[in-house]
């Protein structure tokens, strides 16, 4: 494969890459919000991405689409959701929100379709360790009283660049896993950096994690290595063991951070938006059928400060997606109309006494996907999601994978459970400083499972080219021979067009 090797990286590729290491690091002290930040550079390098691509391929260049089955369908949930913001109950902002969740698709799409060469592993580490070293280090130097973060509002906990803890912890319990693989798969100064930022990205986790997220994170990492395990025989559990150790050593540096983390206090970042009704007579007067919009006292996404929230706002999501269970309340639909499925009896809403709760997100990605676009989205979403990790199963159960597949499978199986785990007590999947990380490593681990399937059932691969249309993927007797020339080769040769 020393063609794939010789081949260099497309305008939309290094747009992707540059999206992985500076968006969640993106903050702006002018904004009471960073995420609208990140959500703004997310859009605007997906968008010259898809340009970009868009020009490569009509200049008669090819891509190979890894996983074709399961792209069209990400593809399917990102048209369903761009056309469901036409019924949210405010358009424009419905737009909005249908804009960020068609960019996580871009980002997915291009990483399983690059034109020239493609992201591999090595690539999209050392892009995740420059975007651990700017996360973290804005994270300890929060912690050490630095006030650049802070000039608004000061949140809870040393967040750094993120607007709470609720939003960064994700990120890094995604990032540390591959990092920990990374670090063993690197060498020379890329080695370097990736060290650099698995310690600082430990730091974030420990200085901001609660124990229910620390739980979750390491819960999933314990699990998803067992399975690894079990699938590929407890006999190679002796190649893990240096990238385990790795974990383990940030494991312990998260400890210490957490250790010296500041005292949570209270502040403006978890002070929920609420909805005064002290000048209202009777029950009956918060059951109407009216959809109040409230008056948001912050600019930011709150935090959730207490877990009892969690069952109230999953309630929530069930009312809103029983009113309108086909196509949902539309993109952006969850914080336009809460207030309207009002639960004044529910156990956690009773204590706010004469204020009535107006969270800004579901605080569970899936609930929020389920509510704003239904049914059908939801179904979609889910199908996207199941489909990548059965491919992934399916490669699990080849025995011949080699040390460096094994390291890199087991980096990105952790990296991307924690995400999709963590995504049911925050919105990890639908915020860009998160979400980028998720569904790129979704995109890599379709590919790198395909490969090992050699591209067979939902991991078929496509050739898409301007002059020969499209080529189907079993006809790729090529990349089949690439995957053996990578045994013999023995270094990450890559494919792409």
């Amino acid at each position: 494969m020393d063609e794939g090797r010789s081949q260099k990286w497309s305008l939309s590729t290094w747009m992707i890459l540059a999206a992985i290491a500076l968006v969640p690091g993106a903050f702006a002290t002018a904004f009471s919000s960073f995420e609208v930040v990140k959500a703004a550079l997310l859009l605007v390098l997906v968008g010259l991405a898809m340009l970009a691509f868009g020009v490569d391929v009509l200049r008669k260049k090819s891509t190979a689409v890894t996983g074709v089955k399961v792209a069209l369908v990400a593809y399917l949930f990102g048209a369903f959701a761009l056309i469901s913001a036409a019924w949210s109950p405010v358009p424009i902002l419905g737009l909005v929100d249908a804009m960020k969740w068609t960019a996580m698709v871009g980002v997915f799409l291009l990483v399983v379709s690059p034109v020239g060469r493609a992201i591999r592993f090595n690539d999209f580490g050392l892009a995740l360790g420059i975007g651990a070293i700017i996360v973290g280090a804005s994270s300890v130097l929060d912690a050490v009283g630095l006030e650049v973060f802070t000039p608004v509002w000061n949140p809870s906990g040393a967040t750094g660049a993120f607007d709470s803890h609720e939003f960064l912890v994700p990120y890094t319990a995604m990032v540390i896993p591959i990092l920990s693989a990374g670090v063993i798969r690197h060498t020379g100064w890329q080695k370097i950096v990736i060290g650099v930022g698995l310690l600082f990205a430990a730091l974030g986790f420990g200085l901001n994690t609660s124990l229910l997220f620390a739980g979750v994170a390491s819960g999933v990492w314990v699990v998803a290595t067992l399975v690894i395990l079990i699938f590929q025989g407890f006999g190679r559990a002796s190649l893990l063991g240096p990238a385990v150790g790795a974990l383990i050593v940030a494991s312990s540096a998260a400890a210490v951070g957490h250790f010296l983390a500041p005292a949570p206090h209270a502040s403006d970042a978890n002070r929920l938006p609420v909805v005064v009704v002290e000048q209202k007579s009777t029950i009956d007067d918060f059951t109407d059928n009216d959809i109040r919009f409230p008056m948001f006292e912050i600019g930011r996404t709150e935090e959730v400060a207490n877990t009892a929230a969690y069952p109230y706002l999953f309630a929530l999501g069930m009312d809103m997606f029983r009113e309108k269970p086909l196509g949902g309340q539309g993109a952006g639909g969850w914080w336009q109309v809460q207030t309207k499925y009002s639960r004044p009896d529910d156990p956690y809403v009773s204590k706010l006494f004469e204020h009535y709760p107006a969270f800004k997100s579901a605080h569970n990605s899936y609930v929020e996907a389920l509510a704003g676009f239904g049914f059908i989205g939801f179904f979609l979403f889910l199908a996207w999601l199941v489909s990548v990790f059965a491919v992934t199963l399916t490669g699990l159960g080849r025995k011949e994978e080699r040390e460096r597949w094994l390291l890199e499978h087991w980096g990105l199986i952790l990296g991307v459970g924690s995400g999709a785990a963590l995504a049911m007590v925050s919105p990890a999947l639908n915020f860009a400083g998160t979400g980028v990380v998720f569904f790129a490593g979704l995109g890599l681990l379709i590919r790198e499972s395909s490969m090992l399937n050699e591209f067979k059932g939902l991991g078929t691969i496509w050739r898409i080219d301007a002059n020969s249309g499209i080529t189907l993927g079993n006809h790729y007797a090529r990349l089949r021979r690439a995957r053996a020339s990578r045994h013999r080769c023995g270094h990450d040769c890559g494919y792409g067009s």
